[in-house]
């Protein structure tokens, strides 16, 4: 789908930085282990501590990157909200269910409950902002923030609002990580985190991010870059294929892959379905374009939220940190435009080419 949506502003609270920070930092501590933690703000300098006890950790997560991201768009009250999430607000639902057992289906705090459904995460940031526009939660196995993308670019292009604030929210929940961790989906907890990508590993880092972007469709001096298309590839065979799908939608879009100034490529460290991008890369000779971002965020239903923060700030601040390059000797000048490319472990692929604000 082509289309020209102008992100106004971005917040993320991640494994990489402070929400405080603005600038990607230059360098990044490789860590080992097979989580990938949000570096959380203090929260009592954003929500009142009475206010902040009936809230869940997931639920502060989100509250607090969404009103920085409004502040720094100059926004009070958005058109339409939608929040993409794969699990929801889990660590309550957890909660509520050993509360249920241990207190054999009696004498229930409906707190847990309440804040247990996927819809919570949106449903709140509603209550609070007094946004009565459009509130959607877009929740599947897969591809959850480009779903919630694609709904926000349709509203926005037919002018049925002029805003749209859009989220991914993930957390790391204990006793899911463990039931990946039994089912060998994750790398193992003694690996450097840069090291998911080598042919040895076949599994993934868990992680968790809190990414809001405010989305408009008119031009601003200081939007942080321009949305140029969103596109899917379903049921990609192998790199053949894959390369003639991106073709085709190169063309249907109108831009040169030859142009391309970088790929920022959803490798996750599951081998199989990483290789097809990495065979495509090598076959198209683009290896010196090729960036990574999972070893950072690690891997989870939304993750792409994190990779278009990554390429909104880059093409507003012109600068690639190093510790993104897929290979370490890699050299980029201007960068002009990015296509990020994602996966979630499986062989349904997205594309979503971002451009500098102009």
């Amino acid at each position: 789908m082509k289309t020209n949506i102008y992100i106004r502003a971005a917040a993320a609270i991640s494994p990489l930085q402070s929400i405080e920070k603005i600038e990607l930092p230059k360098h990044y501590d490789t860590i080992k282990g097979n989580k990938a933690i949000c570096i959380e703000p203090n929260y009592k300098a954003y929500i009142p501590p009475i206010k902040a006890r009936r809230m869940s950790r997931i639920i502060k997560l989100s509250s607090v990157s969404a009103k920085k991201c409004l502040k720094h768009a100059n926004i009070n009250n958005p058109e339409m909200i939608n929040v993409a999430t794969g699990m929801g607000c889990q660590t309550d639902t957890i909660k509520f269910l050993e509360q249920l057992i241990s207190d054999k289906e009696q004498y229930l705090k409906p707190t847990a409950f309440i804040n247990s459904t996927h819809n919570t995460l949106a449903g709140y940031l509603a209550i609070d902002l007094k946004s009565k526009g459009q509130n959607f939660s877009f929740t599947h196995n897969e591809l959850n923030f480009e779903h919630a993308l694609l709904d926000s670019i349709i509203r926005l292009n037919s002018k049925e609002v002029n805003n749209v604030l859009l989220g991914a929210v993930d957390e790391i929940c204990e006793e899911t990580h463990l039931i990946k961790d039994k089912m060998n989906l994750l790398c193992k907890s003694d690996l450097l985190q840069n090291q998911i990508f080598s042919e040895s590993n076949s599994g993934y880092i868990d992680g968790e991010n809190s990414v809001f972007f405010t989305l408009e469709n008119s031009h601003h001096d200081e939007s942080l870059a321009i949305i140029s298309s969103l596109d899917f590839a379903y049921n990609v065979k192998d790199e053949t294929d894959f390369g003639n799908r991106i073709n085709d939608i190169a063309k249907a879009n109108n831009f040169d892959l030859s142009k391309v100034d970088a790929l920022m490529l959803g490798n996750n460290g599951i081998t199989e379905v990483d290789n097809i991008l990495n065979n495509w890369v090598a076959k198209e000779k683009t290896s010196q374009k090729a960036l990574v971002f999972k070893h950072i965020s690690g891997e989870n239903m939304i993750s792409a939220g994190f990779g278009v923060w990554l390429c909104a700030n880059i093409l507003k601040q012109n600068y690639i940190p190093n510790y993104l390059y897929q290979e370490a000797n890699s050299n980029f000048e201007t960068i002009d435009n990015i296509l990020l490319i994602n996966h979630n472990g499986n062989n349904n692929f997205s594309l979503i080419f971002i451009r500098a604000n102009e």
